[in-house]
């Protein structure tokens, strides 16, 4: 790891766990737990009620000193922006689960409380609106769900960071 020029890092549900969120595909992911129908969404901490891990927290400290470069995640729980990471050294390609984006001028904005309301997987409009004065538009959440595609400034910071990595 110090002898990389451009470390990143991609994470995924493992991160979480320790904070009480439930992974997919362990023992008692929630894969597993449907293909074995006992699935229940109440067990587990969910995410806005999870705190960053020791983990999360070691990959502040390795940005901040200069040897981690880019974090990639598969996560939408929040906890790597939560634990202090900057969204500049973030790409969070499945979105976050606290994270509105407008429909129209493309402007972010982060809520302490979990912004997906709609009642379809591919619906994301919120009863939030831009707050833009040129703009208004609809604030929509940023969940990427099974068949939609990644917006395209994460996917682009995703993959510039994997290309330029010496280690991963």
């Amino acid at each position: 790891v110090l002898a990389s020029k451009n470390f990143v890092v991609w994470t995924g549900a493992g991160i979480s766990t320790n904070s009480g969120i439930p992974d997919f595909r362990g023992p008692d992911g929630k894969w597993t737990q449907i293909d074995e129908k006992r699935y229940n969404k109440t067990i587990g901490t969910k995410s806005i009620d999870a705190f960053p891990t020791t983990t999360h927290r070691a990959l502040l400290a390795l940005l901040r000193k200069g040897h981690l470069k880019k974090i990639i995640s598969s996560n939408t729980d929040g906890l790597h922006l939560r634990s202090g990471i900057h969204p500049d050294d973030l790409a969070e390609l499945h979105g976050n689960s606290n994270k509105l984006r407008c429909d129209q001028c493309h402007r972010y904005y982060f809520m302490d409380k979990n912004v997906r309301v709609a009642p379809k997987a591919k619906l994301h409009d919120t009863a939030y609106k831009c707050l833009e004065p040129e703009c208004g538009g609809t604030l929509c959440d940023t969940i990427i769900n099974f068949g939609e595609y990644l917006h395209d400034e994460v996917s682009t910071k995703a993959n510039a960071a994997g290309e330029e990595a010496d280690l991963i």
